[in-house]
């Protein structure tokens, strides 16, 4: 039931990664693998070398497989009971990936440059602003529905109430697995100026 919980693609990514673990070597000097060796001979020290090796090579891959090993040793532990939870070797291991870099928030020049080409009102400008100001990823933002924009009555902090707009949705991300994180994000003037003058019956 586990398994068939996650989505096509994490089902494909882990069984990769497995066998990617499967058909190493454990020791590089003779032929035997890991897929002809008991789990209980996978210690902490032959798993930190393995995961070591690939984290040398890239980071984020070396993160998902040991989260694939991982699995694998759960179904060791508690469908097969070939080792004991305590011995699990995975205990004591983590891969720390540092932030990326890769696609840093847009400067302020370069961010009113885009918003001085693109008015409100525009295609451009509204995907930006629902990007920008719900901080969301992007299949979420593209997904967004008009109907997900509600009005909630809430408590303040003094026991008063008051009545918000906000976006109310369910991620994308694990949406096969638990039905997705329920998100709950008030609108801010700046997004509420860029919605407001959107035709909702050409949605």
């Amino acid at each position: 039931m586990e398994w068939l919980d996650f989505d096509e693609a994490t089902q494909r990514k882990n069984v990769r990664l497995i066998e990617r673990f499967l058909r190493m070597q454990v020791e590089p000097a003779y032929p035997l693998t890991w897929r002809d060796t008991p789990v209980e001979h996978l210690d902490a020290d032959h798993l930190r070398a393995i995961v070591e090796s690939a984290f040398a090579a890239n980071r984020t891959v070396a993160k998902h497989l040991l989260v694939a090993i991982k699995k694998l040793l759960w179904v060791g532990i508690e469908v097969e009971k070939w080792i004991k939870p305590q011995n699990n070797p995975s205990l004591s291991i983590r891969v720390r990936i540092p932030k990326s870099t890769t696609n840093p928030a847009w400067p302020v020049p370069i961010r009113e440059k885009f918003e001085a080409r693109h008015p409100i009102g525009s295609p451009p400008r509204t995907c930006y602003a629902l990007a920008f100001w719900l901080g969301n990823r992007r299949g979420d933002i593209a997904s967004l529905q008009w109907d997900d924009l509600v009005f909630e009555e809430i408590e303040l902090f003094d026991g008063s109430l008051e009545v918000i707009e906000a976006f109310d949705f369910r991620q994308k991300k694990n949406r096969n697995r638990h039905g997705g994180r329920e998100m709950f994000i008030p609108i801010l003037d700046k997004l509420a100026q860029a919605l407001a003058p959107l035709d909702v019956r050409k949605a």
